[in-house]
């Protein structure tokens, strides 16, 4: 049996517990907030039917497939890749005897993983020296030392050619060198490729 007593006391002491919860839970419910805005920004994994909305087409999308088991690798398709075009570095450039000239511009290969380079040269007496060559830097980033990656002699029986080779360095940038007793007009271009 209810006394009446106990049925105030009962009510007081809960309007005591209510009216505590309404001080804390403002000062909580701001933690839950700053929480959920900082769970609320999109993720495109959770994104389980990629519409651009997180909604509850994707948990049923989730839902539906509980315990169920597989291989868990994603199929990605990278659609960013870097693009490469063909850049002219020198067209019909003439190279008089004893003279080595390189590129006005260190090139950028970042991202990219092969060089493949058409080289030729016209008028040819002698021997051009062509030289693929990457920056070496020291401790406080300067290029320090040229480090040549590949060297290619052009001679009148072989005054042409296509080369393909691995990116060294972030850099590149190339080095025509004629002897004493050779000269040429050189025509060089380059694309680059990921793979």
């Amino acid at each position: 049996m209810v006394i009446k007593k106990d049925l105030i006391i009962t009510v007081l002491a809960t309007f005591c517990l209510v009216s505590t919860m309404f001080i804390v839970l403002p000062r909580s419910a701001q933690n839950l907030v700053s929480t959920a805005s900082a769970l609320s920004q999109y993720d495109p994994w959770c994104d389980i039917n990629h519409d651009g909305k997180i909604n509850i087409l994707d948990v049923v999308a989730v839902t539906s497939r509980y315990g169920t088991t597989g291989d868990p690798a994603l199929n990605i398709s990278v659609t960013n890749w870097p693009t490469s075009h063909d850049v002219c570095v020198w067209w019909s450039q003439h190279i008089p005897p004893s003279t080595n000239i390189v590129t006005n511009n260190v090139y950028n290969a970042s991202g990219f993983g092969h060089l493949n380079v058409l080289v030729a040269a016209e008028d040819l007496t002698g021997q051009v020296t062509v030289i693929f060559a990457a920056p070496l830097y020291n401790q406080t980033r300067v290029a320090d030392v040229p480090i040549a990656f590949y060297t290619l002699v052009l001679t009148t029986s072989n005054y042409q050619a296509a080369i393909s080779v691995d990116v060294p360095s972030q850099q590149f940038y190339f080095v025509a060198e004629t002897t004493a007793s050779s000269s040429c007009y050189i025509y060089l271009s380059y694309y680059l490729t990921w793979s």
